[in-house]
């Protein structure tokens, strides 16, 4: 039956069927092969799939981001990363990253970041004499920063699949994901010493522009150390984090900004209810699909197979961070994190490894999958906006990429860089 299901799955996505309903499709399949095995069950494990407290989470967290994203409040926040960083060399592209860390910070999703930052900022890079591959080479990878700097809608999902504390992975984030930023800027800025990709634009620092920047963007910057600071003072839950995000972002933008009109409200809350139902179609059909996977034992047959060949400790993690890595070629971050991490985290747990350690760990390769040639959907969207040859951005991106693998080597390797701040506020 698993290689039906396996089979079933990988057929039904080649032929360009929706990720959720190719699950859903398989899931039947195997099942309907497997006589002994009452169909009744796919409802029930649908409904229980979705029935968490904490998944209430995701649409409130969603809502925010597409209401960021559509009252134009990511032009405040280039503006907040161009008086920090616009000085420096390269300056377009480091206001790119810092941009990415902000606004990350804020909605949470490498996608939408891709596309809200690219929109602005990759235009400006090539009139600026930056290349069309570079510029977006550099707005994809930034991009990974914000599904690890909170809040993080891949960590609420992951904290809700395998039971670890959100609060905790949102800690856990911080430290790799600015090790990130810092290790993207240096390439940046290796790149703008050399000459190569230092555009024309000069500017120079000044406190009253940084104060300028702030007062006028602060607000928007306020929406995630609301999410943040009510988690970790015990305010609220992550759930009601999210609906009290919701409603500021909908409150700046109608009072301060004056960006909300009743056309983007309907439409704000139109594309959040589409991307929800998508993630909710995702969520429900792949709990049946990993029931039937964890009823035949498959991670802890996994785990034995590679024990069997002798691999040490260090062999198996390094196996299963090229296979999360490589997955993330081909699939959806929300999907394949949905059908995997059931399968991953006790893994993790089996090979001594902390359960917000091994989450981080595994949100950052598949997120990095994103930006990978030559399917990562983020290249294709920065190259969608630049107009340019997908062969041209995939070899601008591969420094980038190569300086992001470090990180991962840091987060699996280097516990106390995930489990300080944890440890030192909530544990």
């Amino acid at each position: 039956m698993i290689i039906v299901l396996v089979v079933s799955f990988f057929l039904l996505m080649i032929l360009g069927i929706p990720v959720g309903f190719a699950i859903g499709s398989s899931t039947l399949i195997a099942l309907l092969l497997q006589n002994d095995i009452p169909l009744v069950v796919i409802p029930q494990m649908m409904f229980g799939g979705v029935d968490r407290y904490v998944f209430l989470a995701m649409p409130f967290f969603i809502l925010t981001g597409v209401a960021m994203t559509e009252l134009e409040l990511t032009d405040r926040v280039v503006k907040i990363a161009d008086a920090l960083v616009g000085h420096m060399r390269g300056g377009l592209a480091q206001i790119n990253i810092v941009a990415s860390v902000i606004f990350g910070g804020i909605q949470g999703s490498g996608n939408a970041d891709t596309a809200a930052i690219g929109s602005l900022l990759i235009p400006s890079m090539i009139k600026d004499g930056y290349s069309k591959g570079y510029s977006c080479a550099v707005t994809a990878s930034s991009s990974t920063l914000a599904p690890i700097i909170p809040p993080s809608m891949m960590m609420v999902v992951y904290g809700g699949i395998a039971g670890v504390s959100i609060g905790e992975m949102f800690l856990a984030g911080f430290i790799p994901g600015f090790i990130m930023a810092a290790l993207l800027m240096v390439v940046a800025y290796i790149y703008a010493v050399r000459g190569a990709q230092s555009g024309k634009r000069k500017s120079r620092f000044s406190y009253q522009n940084v104060l300028s920047a702030i007062v006028w963007g602060g607000p928007a910057l306020l929406t995630a150390f609301i999410i943040i600071g009510g988690i970790l003072g015990g305010v609220f839950t992550p759930t009601e984090s999210g609906a009290v995000a919701a409603v500021y972002a909908l409150l700046i933008g109608a009072f301060y900004y004056k960006t909300l009109t009743w056309k983007r409200f309907l439409k704000i809350f139109v594309n959040g209810g589409l991307i929800t139902a998508m993630c909710g179609i995702i969520l429900s059909c792949s709990s049946v699909f990993n029931w039937i996977l964890t009823s035949a034992e498959i991670p802890t047959k996994i785990l034995n197979f590679m024990l069997g060949m002798g691999l040490s400790r260090t062999a198996i993690v390094l196996c299963i961070i090229a296979f999360v890595y490589c997955v993330g070629f081909f699939m959806d971050v929300m999907a394949s994190m949905i059908i995997l991490v059931p399968l991953l985290a006790p893994i993790g747990l089996q090979l001594g490894y902390d359960p917000v350690n091994w989450g981080v760990l595994i949100v950052l390769l598949f997120c990095m999958g994103g930006i990978t040639p030559p399917l990562g959907i983020n290249l294709f969207i920065a190259t969608s906006i630049a107009g340019c040859k997908y062969s041209e951005t995939a070899k601008a991106v591969i420094p980038f990429v190569l300086i992001l693998i470090i990180s991962v080597f840091c987060v699996a390797f280097i516990p106390s860089l995930t489990l300080f701040l944890p440890s030192l506020l909530m544990r």
